[in-house]
């Protein structure tokens, strides 16, 4: 952590970074798709924020409170895809469920 950075600018920091991240991605989905030919590629989701692998779990579990349902199963496919963390995967399940 640089100095006079605290755990919520950090958070604030992320939250705004994912957001923007979330934003440009959802208007880039008009870009036109792969042919039916084209064999489907497993590729890994991208980091929901740049400093995202550094939160600690309870920053994410705040975090994802201020998100959209598309941003936080952006951020589950991220989370099960490379950190695994249960604390964190059940608070965006808990989230996801509390939304329907």
């Amino acid at each position: 952590m640089n100095h006079g950075q605290t755990p919520a600018n950090l958070r604030d920091l992320a939250y705004n970074q994912m957001k923007q991240q979330y934003v440009e991605a959802r208007s880039r989905r008009g870009t036109p798709r792969a042919s039916a030919d084209a064999q489907p590629t497993r590729v890994a989701p991208p980091v929901p924020v740049e400093q995202y692998d550094g939160l600690k779990a309870i920053d994410v579990m705040h975090l994802i409170d201020a998100l959209s349902d598309d941003a936080v199963r952006d951020v589950r496919a991220y989370e099960e895809h490379h950190r695994h963390r249960s604390t964190v995967l059940r608070a965006i399940g808990r989230r996801l469920r509390e939304q329907r």
